[in-house]
């Protein structure tokens, strides 16, 4: 997207990838929630009738005309820290939703490639001066911002299920960078890159305090005292009762 997110500005088309990630964080009040996140996430796509803004407007590694279906696969590492608000629930049930915001830093590795052969045609793969074809990848920045809903399991244990959406401060995530004009005065678009995940994960308390786990023992038996709630789980129980 363009980085006004005026429009969306895409050479390709995107299959669905995989992303982990595992981090560490610190109630710093009841609600709010402080910490650090490792993310790894991978991504590929192909495009059957390549013909891109970079070979029209002088990208130096694209110089000719492609044909033949061309494939990409990409790879990031963030480093985030994520400050995360946890919703009050009056109620006390035991599933907790929570918002967050994250921002960091992103390490990019792309590689675009013919998908007949797997023949290199331009990449952004780190410090490998041994690729011909190979340029220096630099770190960018990330932001993001997410949903999700925490499941009690028990007093140190629970479930997390969560989606977000991440925007990366580089147009090479598919594998190309995006032109909009002819050299001299031709220029990238300088667009950013915007990818979701949806996580299922889970979440343990390594050092709770007194206060977190008497709230999370009542929000646990609250919910197995809840007679609607045991008819549901139980209707065998119920009807013999």
């Amino acid at each position: 997207y363009k980085r006004d997110l005026s429009g969306l500005i895409n050479e390709k088309h995107h299959l669905p990838g995989f992303s982990v990630s595992a981090g560490i964080s610190k109630l710093i009040s009841p609600n709010w929630e402080f910490g650090y996140e490792f993310e790894y996430s991978t991504f590929n796509g192909f495009q059957k009738n390549p013909d891109f803004s970079a070979y029209h407007f002088g990208h130096f590694k694209i110089s000719l005309m492609r044909i033949e279906p061309v494939i990409y696969k990409s790879h990031i590492q963030n480093h985030n820290f994520i400050l995360t608000y946890h919703i009050n629930n009056k109620e006390k049930k035991r599933i907790i939703p929570y918002v967050f915001i994250k921002c960091g830093s992103t390490r990019l590795r792309s590689k675009l490639k013919y998908q007949s052969d797997k023949e290199l045609i331009f990449a952004k793969i780190g410090w490998n001066k041994n690729e011909p074809k190979a340029s220096i990848f630099v770190s960018e920045m990330n932001i993001g911002i997410g949903f999700g809903n925490e499941i009690i399991i028990d007093s140190k244990i629970s479930l997390n299920i969560q989606a977000d959406l991440s925007m990366v401060t580089d147009d090479n995530m598919d594998g190309v960078h995006n032109f909009n004009a002819p050299p001299p005065e031709g220029y990238k678009n300088f667009v950013s890159g915007i990818y979701g995940r949806i996580m299922i994960g889970a979440t343990y308390t390594i050092n709770p305090d007194r206060n977190r786990i008497a709230d999370r023992t009542y929000r646990l038996k609250n919910s197995f005292n809840n007679k609607s709630l045991k008819r549901q789980l139980f209707p065998w129980y119920s009807n013999k009762k």
